[in-house]
């Protein structure tokens, strides 16, 4: 009788880990958690923008890679990752700077991010991919958001 009751427990024990296991492989598997869309309101082309890790977790480090085409020559560009609370205040930000881009216009960059905090402070994430003109002027070619 003794022997049973342990057999059964050991076999419980092992499904629900099995359970467990697979549980955490489907939802970390997913590859659109964080789907990034065109901005709204701009005339200006989007950007691809994936994350590893992905969904965002507060206080913790994400692989951002953007990549995509603008329409004018990059000179002296860079993407711009905000993070934006519910008020649409900017609660976290960090600069990629892009170095080459291809004869047609493309571009690919990467960067680990910290977020922010806490999740109310990131309620929207918006990339910009932007050229610098002067201290007081970047030209916007590219943009993209999420809610994540």
């Amino acid at each position: 009788m003794n022997s049973r009751f342990l057999f059964a427990l050991i076999l419980l024990v092992t499904l629900s880990v099995a359970s467990a296991i697979q549980f955490e492989e489907r939802d970390t598997n997913r590859k659109d958690c964080t789907k990034f869309t065109k901005c709204k309101g701009g005339n200006v082309p989007s950007v691809k923008v994936s994350l590893t890790p992905d969904p965002l977790k507060p206080q913790k480090n994400s692989k951002f890679t953007v990549s995509g085409k603008v329409t004018s020559k990059i000179t002296s560009g860079f993407v711009f990752v905000s993070f934006l609370n519910k008020n649409k205040e900017e609660r976290g930000f960090d600069f990629i700077p892009i170095l080459k881009t291809n004869a047609d216009h493309s571009f690919s960059v990467n960067k680990t991010i910290q977020s922010p905090a806490s999740k109310q402070d990131m309620v929207a994430v918006v990339v910009k991919v932007l050229n610098y003109k002067d201290d007081h002027h970047s030209i916007l070619l590219a943009c993209a958001e999420a809610s994540p």
